[in-house]
C-alpha cells in the first residue's frame, strides 16, 4: 500500500551519506608573500574564487561529476626574509577538500587534479593579478603540490 507523500518542498535537498561522498585534497603554497598588508581572509577568498571557477567549469564538462561543497583552510608558515619588518615575506600553504558525490567505477581525484593542473597558468595569472591589484607584489610564485 502506498502512502500519499506530503506535498514537495519548493528548494528539495538531496542527503548524501558520508560514505557517498569522494574527498579529493589539494594544496596551493603561494611563496614569497609580503607580510605587510597581507589578508590572509582575503587572500583565501579569492583563491577559494578561482578554484570555484576551475571546478565549475570542470563539472559542466563532465556530466557525472557532482561537486557539493570545496572547504578550505590557511595555515601560514612564517619566514625571516627581509631586513626591515616592511620587506619581511611568508610563505602561505592553503589546503582545501573538493568534495564530490560517489559514482561506482569512477575516481574523481585524477579527475579534478588534471584539470587544476591543466588551469595552473589560469590560477597563477589569477592570484598574480589580485595580487597586483592589493599591492602584494608580483614576486609572488603558486606552488600546486597533489597527488593522484
Amino acid at each position: 500500500e502506498l502512502e500519499a507523500a506530503s506535498s514537495p518542498t519548493r528548494y528539495p535537498t538531496i542527503v548524501v551519506e558520508e560514505d557517498d561522498i569522494e574527498v579529493v585534497p589539494l594544496r596551493f603554497d603561494l611563496v614569497n608573500v609580503p607580510e605587510a598588508g597581507l589578508s590572509l581572509s582575503a587572500l583565501k577568498a579569492e583563491m577559494t574564487t578561482i578554484l570555484k571557477r576551475v571546478l565549475v567549469r570542470l563539472s559542466e564538462r563532465v556530466d557525472v561529476i557532482r561537486i557539493t561543497k570545496v572547504e578550505e583552510t590557511v595555515r601560514a608558515k612564517y619566514s625571516a626574509r627581509g631586513l626591515r619588518e616592511v620587506e619581511r615575506r611568508r610563505d602561505v600553504t592553503m589546503y582545501f577538500d573538493v568534495h564530490v558525490v560517489r559514482v561506482d567505477g569512477m575516481r574523481f581525484g585524477p579527475i579534478i587534479v588534471q584539470e587544476i593542473q591543466d588551469s595552473y597558468s589560469e590560477i597563477t595569472r589569477d592570484i598574480r593579478s589580485y595580487s597586483d591589484e592589493n599591492l602584494l607584489g608580483s614576486d609572488l610564485t603558486l606552488n600546486l603540490c597533489t597527488s593522484r
